[in-house]
């Protein structure tokens, strides 16, 4: 028996909870207010047994009252009421010296819990008979394998119920091209925040195959590569049914209508087939005939409208205008800066080009840069001349694209119906040779077609045809010019020049392959084989005893834009020795300008290498003091244009003069191209020239002539 117990009853009122005291034998000694009300009655005197659903045996009862250091358990209260408590029942001993008295009972009301577990449990159970019944395969995916799924995914794949938990996707899949197809869609639109939907041929565990559509997203929105659900229909039977409608549409139509009246609004699904199905057929015949990236018609679409353009033409008695648009450089842009910018430059000109043109004209691309403008009804050619005009003047102003502002100008080929031809595929053909003129009039140009140009773009293909295979034919060889010491008249470097001998009797003019090569990429191949070459040359004399003298090679825009030119340079001098001070790179003011910090960063390379850089052609392009001060070259040459007529032509005179001090502020070299007589060499010396090439010293001549002449020309100018 308790032996104090008003303190015990002290104490209980002090825990503040439900709570009771109970004696060795089982009787209830006290309670507090709170276990009194929530039992609605006093249960002193009665057994502690009494208070459970589950009621304690007395030697339950000693165990309890004397467990060290107490327990815990869940059960339920029995009340007046007869409505049940879930409680957690916490029993602690009451020690009297060495023996114990009796136990303290602490109720802990856990009803709201135990309602909430049962409103989980039976809400867990709802989802799961909801997703079971579901006439889709649900799916829950994280890190590429199925986490778990619903019944009618595992009748879709024939798996047993948990068979395909822990599963890799992987393995719904036909191969793995596929899978990874369908992993870089998924993410592509997971990351863009879409939903994805696509259809691709599954495997069944036994190997069956068959067409699927998939819907999936993920869980959340901003973690696309977190957890994701999806939905997995069986669409074998509605593709062969598609197959079906493609190969008897009209008789499918015919079905689709009587099928739709027959049931009316109830067909709703079949409705909403149709629907994409016709939406589908409204795309591809979009894409059949408009350009992908500019959505301007293509090629197929242009056709026809200018076939109806002719009709008209002839019945109103009135002419048409084909005008081919090529834009200059693109493709050194489209490299240097990669596709995606040359594509969006691509869409901007196709957006200014349709602002520059009438409302009843039509612009098309065919491909890579190649636009083409058709005007009918137009009364006489100048009307064509005025667009042509406006297309310039629109493409005249930058392209802000990637933090850089772009330049691209068109050359454009105009040809006349049916002054020019008689149909469609005479009249792009005679357009398209007009372009190539204005290519070769300049660029930035429109050049109307005339019978003459077809004789010259022939003979540009069979150059260009040629041109392919005349690297590996060893139809190159080198030319040497040297410069010379205007002081000394000594030889001082010499010019490394292409020549191309397209048979024994037929050696090809620079002026007429240089810029074949330059647009359609071969400098780069040609361009490395002439810098190998060169230095080979410079130590095959060492190796003969001669001394070497610097060698100028030129470097185009093309070759100086290409990413591996540094490399190439490297392994060259790497793989032939040569001493990098005998090597000098010609660059146009052009090449220079053209790409900026990209520009600088290459010309560093190279001359930390120890190759001298010059510009060529100096006066002819930017002529901007900035970018010699910018960059490390150690010579400029004055263009031939300026010396050609150095002695009767004062404004020349004053030129060349300026660039020469220039230059020697400026602490560089000073080379005039084109020396040809005495008078103009009198005149650079004068004026301070430093040195001199041109036909007045000798004529651009073979390695094996150079080395013959090289003495000859030592001992006569000494």
């Amino acid at each position: 028996m308790l032996t104090n117990t008003d303190f015990v009853a002290g104490a209980l009122v002090l825990i503040g909870v439900p709570a009771c005291a109970f004696g060795v034998d089982g009787t209830v000694m006290a309670a507090n207010a709170e276990l009194v009300t929530l039992l609605g009655r006093d249960p002193c005197g009665a057994g502690v047994d009494k208070l459970f659903t589950l009621h304690v045996r007395e030697a339950s009862v000693a165990r309890l009252a004397s467990a060290t250091p107490g327990v815990r358990w869940d059960t339920y209260l029995t009340p007046a009421s007869g409505h049940y408590f879930a409680v957690q029942a916490w029993v602690k001993p009451l020690p009297a010296g060495a023996q114990v008295q009796g136990a303290t009972i602490v109720f802990n009301d856990i009803s709201d819990v135990r309602r909430d577990q049962r409103a989980l449990h039976n809400a867990l159970l709802e989802n799961q008979a909801i997703l079971d019944s579901a006439v889709l395969g649900i799916s829950v995916v994280e890190e590429g394998r199925n986490l778990h799924c619903n019944t009618k995914m595992e009748e879709l794949f024939g798996y047993p119920p948990g068979g395909m938990n822990n599963l890799s996707v992987q393995a719904f899949y036909a191969d793995k091209d596929a899978w990874q197809a369908a992993r870089a869609e998924t993410m592509r639109d997971f990351t863009a925040g879409r939903i994805n939907v696509s259809e691709y041929e599954l495997v069944r565990r036994d190997g069956t195959v068959f067409w699927a559509r998939l819907s999936g997203r993920p869980f959340d929105l901003a973690h696309p590569r977190g957890r994701s659900v999806w939905l997995v229909d069986d669409i074998t039977a509605r593709r062969e049914a598609a197959e079906a409608v493609s190969r008897a549409r009209d008789e499918l139509e015919v079905r689709v209508l009587e099928r739709t009246a027959e049931l009316a609004g109830a067909n709703a699904l079949l409705q909403g087939e149709i629907i994409e199905r016709r939406q589908a057929e409204a795309r591809v015949h979009h894409m059949a005939y408009h350009d992908s990236l500019t959505g301007l018609p293509n090629r197929a679409l242009l056709s026809d409208r200018l076939d109806r353009a002719m009709l008209n033409a002839q019945r109103s008695q009135r002419q048409l205008a084909v005008m081919f648009i090529d834009l200059d450089r693109f493709k050194t842009i489209n490299d240097s800066l990669g596709h995606m910018t040359g594509d969006q430059l691509l869409k901007e000109v196709a957006n200014r080009l349709c602002c520059a043109v009438r409302g009843s004209d039509t612009v098309a691309r065919l491909g890579g840069d190649e636009f083409v403008v058709l005007l009918p009804g137009i009364a006489d050619p100048v009307e064509a001349s005025a667009v042509a005009e406006q297309i310039i003047t629109a493409l005249d102003e930058s392209f802000p694209l990637d933090g850089r502002n772009l330049h691209i100008t068109p050359s454009i080929g105009i040809c006349i119906y049916p002054d020019d031809g008689a149909d469609v595929a005479t009249l792009m053909r005679n357009a398209d040779t007009a372009m190539y003129h204005a290519k070769a009039t300049g660029r930035n140009n429109y050049q109307y077609f005339q019978p003459v140009m077809n004789q010259a773009a022939a003979q540009y293909f069979e150059l260009e045809s040629n041109l392919r295979n005349a690297l590996a034919r060893d139809q190159f060889s080198l030319h040497f010019q040297p410069i010379i010491d205007i002081g000394t008249r000594r030889l001082h470097a010499m010019e490394v020049l292409l020549r191309w001998r397209r048979d024994e009797h037929d050696l090809v003019l620079p002026d007429s392959f240089i810029p074949i090569i330059e647009d359609n990429g071969l400098i780069v191949p040609i361009g490395e084989w002439v810098i190998r070459q060169a230095c080979e040359q410079s130590m095959a004399w060492l190796r003969a005893g001669l001394q070497p003298v610097p060698l100028a090679v030129n470097l185009s825009a093309r070759q100086f834009t290409h990413g591996a030119l540094v490399a190439t340079v490297r392994r060259i001098l790497d793989e032939t020795g040569i001493d990098p001070a005998l090597l000098e790179f010609e660059i146009t003011e052009t090449a220079l300008m053209q790409h900026g910090e990209q520009t600088q960063e290459i010309l560093e390379q190279i001359n930390a290498m120890g190759i001298r850089l010059s510009i060529d052609d100096f006066g002819t392009g930017y002529s901007s003091l900035a970018y010699l001060k910018r960059f490390p070259v150690k010579k400029i040459k004055i263009d031939r244009a300026f010396i050609k007529d150095l002695p009767t032509s004062a404004e020349d005179r004053a030129i060349v003069a300026a660039i020469i001090a220039l230059s020697g502020s400026l602490q560089l070299s000073v080379v005039a191209e084109g020396v040809e007589n005495e008078s103009q060499y009198a005149l650079l010396q004068r004026h301070g020239c430093q040195f001199a090439q041109g036909f007045l010293f000798s004529e651009p001549a073979p390695h094996h002539e150079v080395r013959l002449l090289l003495p000859r020309l030592d001992a006569a100018l000494a």
